[in-house]
């Protein structure tokens, strides 16, 4: 590691360190369970999470490597917040001063989730005063990997209680990201799978090895990146058009913007895979059993 890779590596230890002396996370599920999901104006996907009786609504992102919660919404569904802090960073590559929360109990739909962990971020960190937006909590990696297999359509997620095999072998992990492999105009790809993402976009890694034929075909334009803790500024190409082959179906994206500036969590990937895509057929597939991603007309 370099300097500043170990000093992120021995913020992440300090913050999670106390978890080790907690009970392991477990899902209790007997028969298929159907969730609803509701789509607010900002492109997030919601789920309503309860806790000794306080239903909030949380966002399903596959992009979150921890399930977060606010300060506030912490307070209200009486997660214990613990003592340890650190400095987490980002998408948009800057630091937020995180806690560590733990729920001994945790109901999503009719699914009963034991001991689960949360980062837990000041309020601010999850708010947009511009757009008078705030995100209560996200449901993360660590809990839809014991869901197992989600049949994820527009206004509803089954979790089954029995996975389907398929012979569809293009999803895997990278410590606690699902990567996606598929083909972006006759070229295999990798990408991050993002649920919390409204759209979809290409890394600075994609554009540095298609360069000449982005700048020659794709328009300019500069465009502002949100995530927890602040707003960036970044040069992008809108390439039109994009045909995927993805999960046994074949689309046409009209737009996807390619980057120029580098995102650590994009540094090894073509890109990141959002709602423009994963929403564009009646449903997708996700399996962490036997590690695929299907879509359905």
């Amino acid at each position: 590691m370099d300097s500043v890779e170990l000093a992120n590596s021995r913020d992440a230890y300090n913050l999670i360190e106390p978890l080790k002396d907690f009970p392991q996370q477990k899902m209790h599920i007997t028969t298929d369970v159907t969730i609803p999901l509701i789509h607010n104006k900002f492109g997030h996907t919601l789920m309503s999470v309860s806790k000794s009786g306080q239903l909030e609504d949380f966002v399903f992102d596959t992009g979150a490597a921890l399930s977060v919660v606010s300060e506030s919404c912490a307070q209200r569904m009486g997660i214990r917040v613990l003592e340890s802090s650190g400095n987490i960073g980002n998408s948009i590559g800057s630091k937020v001063k995180s806690k560590i929360g733990f729920a001994d109990s945790l109901r999503i739909g009719n699914i009963l989730f034991e001991n689960v962990a949360f980062l837990v971020l000041p309020d601010e960190s999850l708010s947009s005063s511009e757009a008078n937006y705030t995100i209560n909590g996200v449901i993360g990696f660590p809990v839809m990997y014991q869901m197992k297999e989600m049949a994820i359509s527009k206004d509803s997620i089954t979790v089954s209680a029995h996975p389907k095999e398929r012979n569809l072998h293009n999803l895997f992990f990278d410590g606690l990201s699902p990567i996606v492999r598929f083909e972006v105009n006759g070229d295999t790809v990798q990408f991050k799978m993002d649920t919390g993402a409204d759209t979809s976009e290409f890394s600075k890694k994609y554009f540095v090895a298609n360069s000449s034929k982005i700048i020659e075909n794709a328009t300019k334009k500069t465009l502002k990146r949100g995530g927890a803790g602040g707003i960036i500024e970044s040069e992008v190409y809108e390439l039109k058009n994009v045909h995927l082959k993805i999960g046994g179906q074949i689309l046409t994206v009209p737009n996807i913007d390619v980057y120029t500036n580098e995102f650590s969590f994009l540094r090894y990937y073509d890109g990141n895979l959002g709602q423009d895509v994963l929403s564009h057929f009646n449903k997708f597939i996700l399996n962490f059993k036997d590690m695929y991603v299907a879509f359905e007309d």
